[in-house]
């Protein structure tokens, strides 16, 4: 994206500083209305690298802070690195930023476990800074202004009209980086392998090819990486084998093609949108609701989710299928300086709805932990959670779905934890095994800020109290989605297993939800119903939904995680029973 002639597109318009890219043009959210009107503002004429641009009087072109910098980024998983990122801008908001960074060339790796090195080497050229130089309440335009300070339209719906943050500054320039990823296996420690990052980087700046072709070949038989460009001519730089000839075009394209490629501090470069509110009950509204509903807040309770397949399926002892006094859940508010560690023991005592006794059948658990952490000197905060899965016994355990959810102190529920795919044998010995997987979802999945998207997966979480069975085939059994203009009925493959003993389960609908000839929005649903139609009764100790969008972001649509000892639903009662919006509880 390149800058327009009024730069219009970038002063003032929100950026999406949770989920975007560091300091990327792409994470400018254009697709939001603008706040500010300019249009009115005489214009002043500057000249940014070879070009003369029109800008509005109250904008300011600094060319005095023009430097070329270079940047480094490092991390052991994915949280540490955002950590890494968090650091670097030494900024006054309170939670990881730029969860975008995290690529795809880290995402190549085994990145679910600590077991890796990541690196971005990142050099910036900047041409100056551009800024701000008034008050942006004189420029919101008339809309934008009734619409903020309206007390009757809800927080939400202005975050998700205007964004919730905008841009007041940022540098000019171009700006080419490296992202590498290893599995620790292939390097002693990360210092050797960010130095072999460095001198690939650093080849470019030579004239030697040859040199340039012997540092990354040596770079690309022991990690994945990609290199990419912000500014200039984007089609110059080959993401895998570039040249010092390209690099040197490159450079040169950037005074004709500059483009936002770096933040100098982002307490001053980045507004929150509830600065522009007339008055402080409303800004408290909207800073209140972004920080309580929309971004999470201290926990009242937690739920752990566990999915197991039968042995036959990868398990070599039947015995071992449901996790034995050895498994640990580790939790840690990675958001705060020198936060404890919390370990949660997966234990009868904790279990909620389940098996815990050794099974030969497919099953979920369901753990309850709201009131060991009730008990916690320090609260856990659903914003900044470290999770980690831990064995510390002999046995080996090897769930495929796992999922972590809580609710903090104005009830909301998010999900702290998700790995629909794990692969894993959890045990202290064996080759195919590993002691410890991190599940944080926190980082790489928090919460849409930015409007609704299409979703890709849904999960319905229906278990048994631990100490009785249902009595019905989840054959018979379906699910009903309402949307708000149409019903959306599923009754095909919505199990992942056949359940012989039938006690509890996790529902699969993402096949169900992908193959719809209608994509399914988040906000647009309405009600969800359950459906048995077997000549049995079944019945349910939790019920929880949780969705996610093609971007990744795990969301709790519903969450029941207690329904008490009455809610059946078959022949002796009503076949059909909603668990959203409101359980139907007779």
């Amino acid at each position: 994206m390149k800058l327009n002639n009024n730069f219009s597109d970038f002063i003032g318009r929100a950026y999406d500083i949770e989920n975007g890219k560091m300091a990327s043009s792409s994470s400018v959210l254009l697709a939001k209305e603008a706040l500010f009107d300019f249009s009115q503002e005489p214009t002043t004429k500057v000249t940014i690298g070879n070009k003369s641009y029109q800008l509005p009087h109250v904008f300011n072109w600094n060319s005095g802070t023009s430097s070329s910098g270079t940047t480094t980024i490092e991390g052991s998983s994915e949280v540490s690195y955002l950590k890494s990122i968090s650091n670097l801008f030494s900024t006054q908001y309170s939670g990881v930023i730029f969860k975008g960074s995290i690529s795809s060339t880290f995402k190549s790796v085994e990145s679910n476990n600590n077991n890796n090195y990541f690196i971005t080497e990142t050099r910036n050229r900047s041409l100056g800074t551009l800024s701000f130089n008034g008050d942006f309440k004189d420029y919101l335009s008339a809309k934008a202004r009734d619409f903020i300070n309206d007390n009757d339209i809800s927080p939400v719906d202005v975050f998700a009209k205007y964004g919730i943050y905008f841009i007041k500054s940022f540098e000019v320039g171009g700006r080419l980086s490296v992202d590498a990823a290893s599995e620790q296996s292939q390097y002693t420690k990360q210092t050797e392998f960010n130095l072999e990052v460095k001198a690939a980087y650093k080849a470019l700046e030579t004239e030697n090819n040859t040199e340039i072709q012997k540092t990354i070949k040596k770079l690309a038989s022991n990690s994945s990486y990609s290199f990419y460009a912000e500014g200039g001519d984007l089609d110059i730089i080959s993401s895998q084998s570039p040249s010092s000839d390209e690099f040197q075009l490159w450079l040169k394209s950037i005074a004709s093609s500059p483009t936002l490629t770096w933040f100098n501090n982002l307490d001053d470069a980045l507004v929150p949108i509830w600065t522009l509110a007339k008055n402080d009950k409303r800004q408290a509204q909207l800073k209140s609701y972004y920080q309580n509903k929309i971004t999470g807040g201290y926990l009242r309770s937690m739920y752990f989710i566990a999915h197991t397949r039968k042995e036959g399926d990868g398990y070599s002892d039947p015995d071992t299928n449901t996790p034995s006094k050895n498994v640990y859940i580790t939790c840690k508010n990675y958001g705060q300086k020198d936060a404890a560690s919390h370990e949660f023991i997966l234990d009868q005592n904790h279990m909620l709805a389940g098996a815990y006794n050794s099974r030969e059948v497919n099953g979920t658990d369901v753990y309850d932990f709201s009131e060991a952490i009730q008990s916690l000197g320090s609260k856990l905060d659903s914003r900044y959670l470290d999770v980690t899965l831990t064995c510390k016994g002999e046995d080996a355990w090897a769930p495929d779905i796992l999922f972590m959810i809580g609710e903090d102190e104005g009830k909301d529920f998010h999900v702290l934890a998700a790995d629909t795919d794990q692969t894993k044998y959890l045990s202290i010995e064996g080759k195919d095994s590993v002691e410890t997987v991190t599940i944080s979802s926190t980082i790489t999945n928090g919460a849409i800020t930015s409007g609704s998207t299409d979703l890709n997966g849904f999960w319905l979480i229906t278990s048994t109290d631990k100490d009785e069975y249902s009595h019905t085939d989840s054959n018979d059994v379906s699910v009903t989605i309402e949307l708000k203009n149409k019903k959306f009925p599923i009754s095909q493959n919505i199990d992942i297993v056949k359940r012989k003993d039938r006690r509890s389960n996790i529902f699969d609908l993402s096949a169900s939800i992908n193959n719809n000839s209608e994509n399914i929005i988040f906000e647009d649903i309405k009600k969800i119903s359950i459906i048995n139609s077997s000549g049995d009764d079944w019945k349910l100790k939790s019920a929880i939904c949780i969705t996610r969008d093609f971007s990744g972001h795990f969301r709790v649509l519903a969450a029941h995680p207690d329904l008490g000892d009455n809610f059946w639903i078959g022949k002796d009662y009503k076949k059909t029973k909603e668990i959203f919006p409101t359980p139907d509880i007779e």
